[in-house]
């Protein structure tokens, strides 16, 4: 009798598991930040003239990126900080980098950008950014070449995601990965 239910017990925790499991999977339901035009090789971000650029912290749980559509800043940032030339320097360096990416068959499948960067010229938006330090990808207002072609370059690789991170703390910023 005990081990009928021990039997029985086993059988509601994997069954509660699985429940769990589908329900975290299925929130990721942008599962690719990219559209089939994003799919050519593209530039060198951000591949545009700017005079300055800004970090955010934003936590974005709809996959939304830091600029929308109509050019507007998200409204979930909850911190920004002015980047000095030096930040902007290492992050370009790290984005541009194609050691920064490996293949998407190694790459978790969500999308909440939290870590945002936008490139300006005056007040206007020049290019920008957002990084799921999550799962490790990005949209971004360019496709960058860095990231090579559809089967490579999909997500972050290892060091890359380090070295992001380690720029996302540095701007003081939480949920840096």
């Amino acid at each position: 009798m005990l081990l009928k239910k021990l039997a029985y017990n086993k059988q509601l925790v994997l069954l509660f598991l699985m429940a769990i499991s589908s329900t975290f999977f299925s929130a990721c339901d942008n599962l690719n930040p990219y559209t089939e035009e994003d799919l050519e090789l593209g530039g060198i971000f951000p591949d545009a003239d700017y005079d300055r650029a800004v970090a955010y912290h934003f936590e974005d749980l709809n996959g939304r990126p830091i600029i929308d559509e109509e050019g507007q800043l998200n409204a979930t940032v909850k911190k920004e900080k002015e980047m000095t030339e030096e930040e902007t320097r290492d992050f370009l360096q790290v984005i541009n980098n194609s050691e920064t990416y490996m293949t998407s068959k190694s790459c978790a499948q969500c999308y909440f950008p939290r870590f945002g960067v936008v490139f300006y010229r005056g007040t206007a938006v020049a290019a920008h950014i957002s990084i799921c330090l999550q799962c490790g990808h990005q949209k971004s207002s360019i496709r960058i070449g860095a990231q090579g072609g559809l089967e490579n370059g999909r997500c972050y690789s290892g060091p890359g995601l380090q070295a992001l991170s380690k720029l996302c703390k540095k701007m003081g910023f939480g949920q840096c990965g």
